[in-house]
């Protein structure tokens, strides 16, 4: 959450960063820098960009918890199809959120 104020501090400075929509906005938004990334700086064309995209496989999301991937492959174009569970610990030190390591996949 950290690089998501720092991120909305420097380029959305009058917007309010506790609004839901920016930072939905945010998480594709950094896959589609990593689609545009390894299409490189000559290969931004429409066929394959496009074919990035269907073929994206991206475990180190900024945003998404640990183990849920961004993927898409043949006829499954949805990107994220896994969560995660979380508990409220009230008594641990300090009291917080954690998060069950188990994936849960919807594919």
């Amino acid at each position: 959450m950290k690089l998501y104020y720092d991120i909305m501090a420097k380029y959305c400075a009058g917007c309010d960063p506790n609004g839901g929509t920016y930072f939905a906005g945010m998480v594709p938004g950094v896959d589609v820098r990593k689609v545009l990334d390894k299409a490189g700086r000559n290969g931004v064309t429409r066929e394959n960009i496009m074919h990035i995209a269907r073929n994206m496989n991206f475990t180190d999301s900024l945003f998404l918890l640990p183990g849920i991937k961004v993927q898409t492959s043949g006829d499954n174009q949805f990107p994220v199809t896994q969560e995660a569970l979380q508990t409220w610990h009230n008594g641990a030190s300090p009291p917080g959120w954690v998060v069950d390591k188990n994936i849960i996949s919807a594919r």
